[in-house]
C-alpha cells in the first residue's frame, strides 16, 4: 500500500513556525535594496559620488577600446593586482551596451540586498535596515560598488557550512573575490583566522581576546611595512597620497567599540566567527587610521558583521555600546547632510 503526500489547497503559502510567510524576510531585504537604489543620495549629501563617475568612464573606454587599452601581467598575481574579474564584468557590460547607470544601480541593489539579508538574521529586518541606512554604508553600497559587491558576496558565502556536498563551490567562490577587489585578500585572511580561533578548544577567553588584539596590532605593522611597496606595484589607482585619513574623533568610536568587543570576549566561554572578525577589524581599522594608514575602509566593509556581533556582548557593555552607537550615528547623519 502506498502512502501519498498530503496536498495543499491552491494558493496556500508555506509559513514559518511563527505563522509568518517564509518569503516575508526576503521582501524586507528587497524593500531595503530598492530604498538604497532609488533614494537620491547625491542630492541628500549635496555632492556626486566620484567613484560612479570613474566607473562610468571606464565602461565607455572598454566599449571603445576593449581590454587592450589596459595592461596587466598574464599571471595569477597579475590578474589579482589588475582585479581581473571586475574588469571582465565591466567588459561584458560594455559589449552588451548596457547603460553604465543601469549596471551600477544593479550592483548597488544586489549588494544592498545581500548585506541586509545577512544582518537581518542576527538583529531582525527592521533594525538591520536602520543600522545599514547610515552614511558610511550608503556611500559604500551606492558609490564604492566594487568593494560592496565583493563583500556582500562574501557575507552570503560565509554563513554556509565548511563541509558538505557544495562546500568546495563556496570556498572556490570565496577565493575568487580578491579578483574583484584585492582588499578581499585581507578579509579572507581575517575570516580564516576568526574561524580558527573559534574552534581552538584549549584557548581561554582572556587569551583569545589577547590573541585577537595582538593579531590586529601585528597586522597594522605588516600593513605599515609593505603597503607602500604594494601601492607602487599596483599603479596610480592605489596611490596613498590620495587617501584622506579620518580624524581622531571620527575613529575613536570604532576603537572604543573594538575594546568593548574584546573586553566582552574575555568574559565569554565561546565566540562566533562573526564576533572574532568584528573585534579584529574594529581594532585593526582604528589603530591603522591613528598611524595614517588606510584602515577605515575595512571597518566600513565590516559594519554588517560588527553589528551582527554586538548582541553577543555582555549586557552592560552592549547597552553602553548601543547608546554610543546611536549618538555616533546621529552625528554622522548631521555632518553628512549639512
Amino acid at each position: 500500500m502506498s502512502i501519498s503526500a498530503p496536498t495543499l489547497p491552491s494558493g496556500t503559502v508555506i509559513t514559518s513556525p511563527r505563522g509568518q510567510s517564509a518569503l516575508a524576510p526576503e521582501f524586507s531585504s528587497l524593500f531595503f535594496a530598492l530604498f538604497i537604489v532609488f533614494m537620491p543620495w547625491e542630492w541628500v549629501r549635496g555632492d556626486e559620488f566620484a567613484d560612479l563617475v570613474n566607473y562610468t568612464t571606464r565602461i565607455y573606454d572598454l566599449r571603445d577600446y576593449g581590454m587592450r587599452a589596459f595592461q596587466w601581467e598574464d599571471t595569477i598575481l597579475g590578474w589579482l593586482k589588475f582585479e581581473y574579474l571586475w574588469f571582465a564584468l565591466l567588459t561584458l557590460v560594455a559589449k552588451l551596451n548596457v547603460e553604465p547607470a543601469v549596471f551600477l544601480s544593479s550592483v548597488t541593489f544586489f549588494s544592498a540586498f545581500l548585506t541586509h539579508r545577512f544582518l537581518r538574521q542576527y538583529i531582525g529586518a527592521l533594525l538591520a535596515g536602520l543600522v545599514l541606512a547610515n552614511p558610511i554604508s550608503i556611500d559604500l553600497m551606492s558609490s564604492q560598488v566594487r568593494s560592496a559587491l565583493a563583500f556582500s558576496v562574501f557575507l552570503a558565502l560565509a554563513g554556509g557550512s565548511a563541509t558538505g556536498k557544495w562546500a568546495w563551490v563556496r570556498w572556490g567562490a570565496m577565493l575568487a573575490l580578491p579578483f574583484i577587489h584585492t582588499a578581499m585578500t585581507m578579509i579572507l585572511a581575517v575570516f580564516a583566522g576568526a574561524k580558527i580561533i573559534t574552534v581552538m578548544p584549549r584557548l581561554s577567553p582572556v587569551m583569545r581576546s589577547v590573541l585577537i588584539g595582538c593579531g590586529a596590532a601585528v597586522m597594522v605593522v605588516v600593513v605599515a611595512t609593505f603597503l607602500p611597496t604594494l601601492a607602487d606595484e599596483a599603479g596610480d589607482r592605489r596611490q596613498l597620497a590620495d587617501y584622506g585619513n579620518k580624524t581622531a574623533a571620527y575613529v575613536m568610536f570604532w576603537l572604543l567599540l573594538g575594546i568593548a568587543l574584546a573586553a566582552s570576549a574575555a568574559r565569554r566561554n565561546a565566540v562566533s566567527w562573526e564576533y572574532a572578525f568584528a573585534t579584529f577589524i574594529t581594532l585593526f581599522g582604528s589603530l591603522a587610521e591613528f598611524l595614517s594608514l588606510p584602515g577605515f575602509r575595512f571597518v566600513a566593509l565590516a559594519i554588517p558583521v560588527i553589528f551582527a556581533a554586538m548582541p553577543l556582548m555582555k549586557k552592560e557593555l552592549r547597552q553602553g555600546s548601543m547608546v554610543m552607537t546611536a549618538a555616533y550615528g546621529v552625528l554622522l547623519v548631521y555632518y553628512w547632510v549639512r
